[in-house]
């Protein structure tokens, strides 16, 4: 007969090893430190899962089951290539609300920004004072632009890290609405300073 196989997790367990797990077999996770009450749970669980498998009224559910497990370490799974893919592109990806300003960044639109991945998004005014001075005009001409005429949003333009750093970025972006029908722009940040570099180099040898 099958024996069911309960992962143990920590705090540090990688989405990685999770979605090994699951696909390894695993049939639910416990968190360390071991509770008794959660794994008495899940002993139970299992029982009554291996009851049910006698049963064709059940075995639908159980089924559904896995079937979700399945889709979860999917989505994880996605979720990391796409993780990856932004960051050896060096390019990231943002959404603007645009009745709030607020913003949702990428980790890879963070590191671009010169910001840790997981601090608190700007909205689109203090994400200004991260532009370049001399192009913020530029910016907000582009922006209102395409919000009031729903062209793509299409610019190159400075960013200043806070070190003083100045990095070339390449921005894309299209305006959506949401399941809930609200505006937002959905778009792309790509760091083009190489790219930039070379060219003026390349200028400056002709």
């Amino acid at each position: 007969c099958d024996i069911p196989v309960l992962f143990l997790v920590t705090p540090a367990t990688t989405p990685a090893q999770r979605i090994a797990a699951l696909e390894a077999g695993a049939a639910g996770f416990l968190a360390l430190p071991l509770q008794p009450q959660d794994l008495i749970a899940q002993l139970r669980l299992m029982v009554r899962l291996k009851a049910a498998d006698r049963s064709a009224q059940v075995q639908p559910a159980a089924r559904d089951t896995i079937e979700c497990q399945q889709a979860e370490a999917a989505i994880l799974h996605s979720e990391m290539r796409l993780r990856a893919a932004e960051r050896v592109a060096h390019t990231g990806h943002y959404e603007i609300d645009i009745a709030t300003g607020l913003a949702v960044w990428s980790e890879e639109t963070y590191r671009i920004f010169g910001l840790a991945p997981g601090s608190s998004p700007p909205t689109v005014d203090t994400y200004a004072q991260l532009i370049h001075p001399a192009d913020r005009a530029d910016l907000y001409q582009m922006f209102g632009k395409s919000v009031a005429e729903g062209v793509p949003f299409d610019l190159e333009y400075r960013i200043v890290h806070a070190d003083g750093e100045i990095r070339y970025v390449h921005s894309l972006g299209n305006l959506i609405q949401d399941a809930a029908g609200q505006t937002k722009m959905f778009g792309t940040f790509q760091d083009i300073t190489e790219r930039r570099g070379a060219e003026e180099a390349l200028r400056e040898s002709e």
